[in-house]
């Protein structure tokens, strides 16, 4: 009869922490991305390629970027910002993982500079379809942009 329960009670925490397993996905830490330069993540089941880069005619170490995310033959620009010296290190664009929408999948999250101690996401890439959609609430974290903290 104990044996029973032992057994009874082993299972029961094997069958819980693999449904919890299944259910939770822990969110990524923030990946900050170069000034120029391009990324390519997996999305639910969609390649997408994002790409960084300073807008045209600006100074090397600030100014405005471009983000651009291709997911197969559409494209999305988004408009930014850097700063890179030796007392800021503000990259244009930063990513995560993070369940935005209703759908059971992790969403590609794109953050960018909103000043210097503050990131703003207000798009993501979608894992179910792959396009790019707005947040209905962007979300801002703080954040040390310092060039320092590395």
């Amino acid at each position: 009869m104990r044996r029973g329960r032992f057994y009874f009670g082993l299972t029961s925490i094997a069958i819980l922490t693999v449904a919890i397993g299944v259910t939770y996905w822990p969110e990524e830490s923030l990946q900050g991305l170069r000034v120029e330069g391009e990324r390519v993540f997996e999305v639910g089941r969609h390649r997408v390629s994002i790409e960084t880069r300073p807008a045209e005619g600006e100074p090397e170490g600030r100014g405005r970027a471009m983000i651009i995310v291709r997911v197969g033959d559409v494209r999305t620009e988004i408009e930014s910002w850097f700063e890179t010296d030796e007392q800021m290190d503000i990259r244009p664009a930063y990513v995560s993982f993070h369940e935005a929408d209703d759908d059971p999948g992790r969403d590609l999250l794109i953050w960018r500079p909103r000043n210097q101690s503050e990131l703003v996401a207000d798009r993501y890439v979608s894992s179910r379809d792959g396009t790019v959609q707005a947040l209905p609430k962007p979300m801002v974290e703080k954040y040390d942009l310092s060039a320092d903290r590395f």
